[in-house]
């Protein structure tokens, strides 16, 4: 259903409007990263890895307070504009021109007239090329002019984007008797999410900023004669009091830049955490970081390396020490709190002890056992089965709790060197456990000679 069937006037529809504009502008959603600019005059701004998209907010700046001679308050400046731009479309890597605009100069006694620099310059994001979105653009505050009011910078027309102005001042009340002191008026405060900026007053108040706004700079009264400045961002500069030498500043503009942050997982979903072996590849383990401009790692197994391309970071090595190792990756240059961590676990190689001294045996006697120790392995290969591995005829070797027994009664004779394969554990390269057993045929008697 369309909005006015739920807001049937025109002031309520605003006011919805604007409350989602503040609360968009404003949100430090989950992952967001902003970046604010407030130094007056031109810049560039990186789009990080991943970006398509960034939510833009910027202010013009405010005009300077005027100054009236012949000890008469003057009147305050305009607030600066304020546009928004809820999804502004960006290629990653790129970089996009902004200028924040610099508030105006308050006028003096002994400004020359007219007084240079005294309107709020304007602040923008964004090129204007035919192929650019349109820039996002916020006229700065008009400057006052002795008694005359400064305007509050204008909202930009004819472009997409959310945009009001700022508050204006008014003429300074006129005392009833002329040698009496009288108030600046107060300037006006910058456009906000909320809506246009507050005007100052007659009585040397200041409108009040909202939202992130700037306020205007008081009047200059008969305490302080000399008109306050408007503060950042978009404040107009409040005009100057009886017996006062000077209207205030404007407020700078301000650019305000935010953008969504995110980590994924894109190898296999076990690969964060896995199991490794001492000498063995890792699985590789791939995420694809949205809104930084590089990564760091730590605690990585020795052997094993991240690299972080273009928003790709990928953990592939051969590790070299076995241990427990929760790594972390943590973006560089903003979302700086969007880490990705895991697990690898590495495993040592299987381990065997070699043979004891094994004394000769003879056939058809019992072998005295004897055994090797293992670490790592889960068992033998042909466990009990007599005559493998290389093993005398009736001799067996059995593994259990990391011991291998090897036992039985050997049924022929000869030299065996036999050598049994571990299983399991991690087994790359292959380790056996090996020996030489010499099975002594019995004696014999030739038959006596006739």
């Amino acid at each position: 259903m369309l909005l006015k069937h739920f807001l049937p006037n025109s002031l309520s529809r605003f006011i919805f409007l604007s409350g989602l504009v503040w609360f968009a502008a404003s949100s430090n959603f989950l992952g967001a990263q902003t970046v604010t600019y407030s130094s007056p005059g031109p810049g560039t701004f990186q789009v990080p890895d991943g970006v398509t998209t960034v939510s833009v907010s910027v202010w013009g700046a405010g005009g300077g307070g005027g100054y009236n001679a012949g000890n008469k308050g003057a009147a305050g400046a305009g607030g600066g504009a304020f546009t928004f731009a809820t999804s502004y479309s960006v290629t990653a890597g790129t970089f996009i021109t902004y200028v924040v605009g610099s508030g105006g100069i308050g006028q003096a006694n002994g400004s020359p007239s007219p007084i240079t620099n005294a309107n709020g310059r304007p602040s923008s994001f964004g090129a204007s090329g035919p192929s650019d979105p349109p820039q996002v653009f916020a006229n700065g505050g008009g400057r006052s002019g002795g008694s005359i009011p400064g305007n509050g910078g204008l909202a930009t027309t004819g472009t997409p984007y959310f945009s009001v102005a700022g508050g204006s001042s008014v003429s300074p009340d006129v005392p009833v008797n002329p040698s009496d002191p009288s108030n600046g008026s107060g300037g006006g405060a910058a456009g906000s999410p909320s809506g246009v900026g507050a005007n100052g007053t007659s009585a040397g108040i200041g409108g009040v900023g909202v939202n992130g706004a700037g306020d205007g700079g008081a009047g200059g009264t008969s305490v302080s004669q000399d008109g306050e400045d408007g503060t950042r961002p978009g404040g107009g500069g409040g005009g100057e009091g009886h017996n006062g030498t000077q209207g205030g500043n404007g407020g700078d503009g301000q650019i305000i830049i935010t953008w969504t942050c995110s980590n994924t997982l894109t190898s296999a979903s076990s690969t964060e955490n896995q199991p490794a072996c001492v000498g063995t590849p890792i699985d590789e383990i791939t995420y694809t970081i949205v809104g930084a401009y590089g990564a760091t790692f730590s605690n990585l197994p020795p052997g094993v390396n991240g690299t972080y391309v273009g928003g790709l970071v990928t953990i592939s090595g051969t590790p070299t020490a076995s241990g427990t190792f929760n790594y972390t990756v943590t973006p560089t240059g903003s979302c700086t709190s969007s880490i990705a961590s895991g697990t690898i676990t590495v495993t040592p190689n299987n381990t065997v002890t070699a043979a004891p001294a094994i004394p000769p045996v003879c056939i058809s006697t019992t072998l005295t056992s004897f055994t090797h120790t293992t670490t790592g392995a889960t068992g033998i290969s042909n466990n009990g089965v007599a005559g493998a591995n290389g093993l005398p005829a009736g001799v067996s070797a059995s593994w259990n709790a990391n011991t291998i027994t090897i036992s039985g009664t050997p049924t022929a004779s000869g030299t065996f060197n036999y050598s049994i394969p571990l299983t399991g554990g991690c087994n790359t390269p292959a380790v056996n456990a090996t020996g030489t057993i010499t099975v002594t045929p019995n004696n014999t008697v030739a038959p006596a000679s006739s």
